[in-house]
């Protein structure tokens, strides 16, 4: 390979010399404390917050009153019912808020709103 030119691609890192001032890092003992407290005070916060699970809420907007819209219901609560049971999604229970927007377009404009 001629002295001007460059390796091109994935091979021009290959055989590559390594950087004489090339340093390892170091971790003092106050370092090492700190890194521990860490890991200490953050280890206390996690169960603490994976107790709460609260529930993930879904927003249904659809016409109700209707026969489809009906079919549609039972079909999201079967479900739900079923995710659930099977301990929710990441443990969090799923619940769904349904709102019948009687196929108007207003209503299902309100119910975003």
């Amino acid at each position: 390979m001629h002295l001007g030119m460059r390796r091109k691609g994935p091979d021009r890192f290959l055989n590559s010399p390594r950087n004489s001032t090339e340093t390892t890092m170091k971790a003092s003992r106050r370092d090492l404390l700190h890194m521990a407290t860490a890991a200490v005070l953050t280890g206390g916060l996690v169960p603490a917050y994976a107790q709460e699970k609260q529930p993930i809420v879904l927003g249904c907007v659809m016409p109700v009153s209707s026969s489809w819209g009906q079919d549609v219901m039972k079909g999201v609560d079967l479900a739900v019912k079923t995710a659930n049971a099977a301990g929710g999604v990441h443990q969090r229970p799923i619940k769904v808020i349904t709102y019948d927007d009687q196929s108007k377009p207003e209503e299902g404009v309100a119910a975003v709103d």
